[in-house]
């Protein structure tokens, strides 16, 4: 009953729109003797008094508002409308399309809704904060009965071709606008020019990663996967536009440009849980460009990483397994936990590249003295992974002696490590470690009577974190490598 009485008032404010537009009081008695009984034949009238030149731009701008309604927000405003039907027409720019022109084409299917916007300071382009408001008219479609009239079946088996041109396939108009959406979004360059509202640049760079989150599937299928790599590609010239924080389209700080663009747009993806989109980036990909390619990203001073607190430098592998970089805040346990399930299916999706193995080297790298129970180098050893193989330079053993990671030794050899398997100077060399690949041809043992700790306790001290675990001696491990057959040996080239 709700619902009917609804359409009835919408019914009513659609009579008094198109009264309104009549020129005579004439006209107006004539339209009174012949209302439509129903919403449908309300909407029909509507499209069958659109003139024959404006039929094709009317169409195009529904369209888009309905493609747009789907994402539950991110209404946009009248110019940035006018700016996407005339591109996606490939209208000449001399055109003489104005914003007046969707009101009077579209009616009463149509709504301008005022919003006030802030206004950014010109003399200080850095600034993120605003100095004044402005108002702007946000375009929407003006009742829900509208989309569903358009995308009905009645309304594409009409009789009347001048109704079922305006027929519209919900697939399709998503498919069209999201291609339209992230194509002038990558396509943007960088510019000094304060945030607008009004830029459809502005506009598509903004809601870009809710409409690929929304419609990841639809995206991939049709071929648009590229352009959703493009938009997190941090060498992209769109990156340099300045947007609000709220709006950022990165996840991460990257320092440097990326050697590897494509690298770090799947480290992006990772981070916004784009599986389909990371499936994309992972085929022209191989083992040795994802292991190797080093990214440099800024990370949250107040939790400096224990062994590199002064460098951003990290890779893929080691992305997941620092808290500095994805597990969020500590103190909500519940976080902590769902972040956790998240890594591990990170971890999986990357391991069908990369192996177990190298994963293992890096859940090392990363283990920092931590209990070893329930932590990830455990869950690896779970999945399988193959303790002696040696994809990367060093072992995983031999990373662990130079870490002075007696917990991860004992992890490692209770699950069959051997204690004078080497490394290997053609593996793969990962960057950000801290640790000397040059010890890839010396013994466990030979590494831990002659290299150096890269293990900084000092700093683990500072941060009061596993303090008591620091002060594990030499002759501790050296005593558990022996027991376990260790020999003193460089191997030969």
């Amino acid at each position: 009953m709700a619902d009917h009485s609804l359409c009835r008032f919408r019914w009513a404010v659609c009579q008094i729109d198109i009264l309104g537009r009549l020129k005579s009081q004439s006209a107006v008695r004539e339209a009174l003797t012949e209302l439509p009984e129903t919403l449908d034949e309300t909407y029909e009238r509507i499209l069958l008094a659109i003139p024959q030149e404006d039929r094709e731009f009317s169409q195009k701008t529904l369209a888009i508002l309905a493609a747009q309604s789907e994402l539950g927000g991110y209404p946009m405003t009248a110019q940035v409308l006018l700016d996407m039907v005339v591109r996606s027409l490939a209208i000449p720019d001399d055109n003489f399309y104005n914003i007046l022109d969707i009101r009077e084409t579209c009616g009463c299917l149509v709504m301008f809704v005022p919003d006030l916007v802030p206004s950014y300071d010109p003399e200080n382009p850095d600034s993120k904060k605003h100095v004044s408001s402005e108002e702007v008219d946000r375009v929407i479609l003006a009742h829900y009965t509208v989309k569903e009239f358009l995308c009905a079946e009645r309304t594409a088996l009409s009789s009347r071709s001048q109704i079922s041109r305006f027929a519209l396939q919900e697939q399709t108009i998503r498919r069209e606008w999201a291609d339209l959406v992230l194509h002038t979004a990558v396509s943007a360059r960088a510019s000094e020019r304060l945030i607008s509202e009004d830029s459809i640049d502005d506009y598509c760079l903004m809601i870009g990663c809710a409409l690929i989150g929304r419609w990841e599937e639809l995206l991939v299928e049709n071929g648009l996967a590229d352009a959703c790599l493009d938009l997190v590609n941090p060498a992209g010239s769109h990156q340099s536009r300045r947007l609000l924080p709220s709006r950022q389209i990165l996840y991460f700080t990257w320092s440097t440009t990326p050697t590897n663009s494509r690298v770090a747009a799947l480290a992006e993806c990772y981070a916004k849980l784009w599986w389909l989109v990371a499936n994309t980036a992972l085929e022209a990909l191989d083992a040795r460009q994802i292991i190797e390619t080093p990214l440099f990203i800024g990370t949250d001073q107040k939790r400096p990483h224990l062994m590199r607190p002064g460098t951003t430098e990290t890779c893929l592998l080691l992305l997941f397994f620092s808290p500095a970089y994805l597990q969020g805040p500590r103190s909500h346990n519940a976080r902590r936990i769902i972040m956790s399930l998240t890594l591990q299916q990170k971890i999986e999706h990357l391991a069908s590249t990369v192996g177990w193995e190298s994963l293992l080297l890096a859940a090392v790298v990363e283990h920092n003295h931590g209990r070893p129970t329930g932590s990830l180098l455990e869950w690896i050893l779970q999945k399988g992974a193959d303790v002696n193989a040696c994809p990367c330079c060093l072992t995983p053993l031999q990373a662990a002696v130079q870490l002075r990671d007696q917990e991860a030794i004992k992890m490692l050899l209770e699950n069959g490590a051997d204690v004078n398997a080497v490394g290997s100077v053609a593996g793969y060399k990962v960057p950000g470690t801290g640790l000397s690949n040059e010890l890839a041809l010396d013994s466990p043992l030979r590494i831990l009577r002659t290299a150096p700790c890269a293990f900084d306790g000092q700093i683990a001290s500072r941060l009061r974190r596993e303090f008591a675990r620091i002060n594990t001696t030499k002759a501790t491990l050296e005593k558990l490598l022996l027991d376990a057959g260790a020999r003193d040996f460089t191997a030969p080239l």
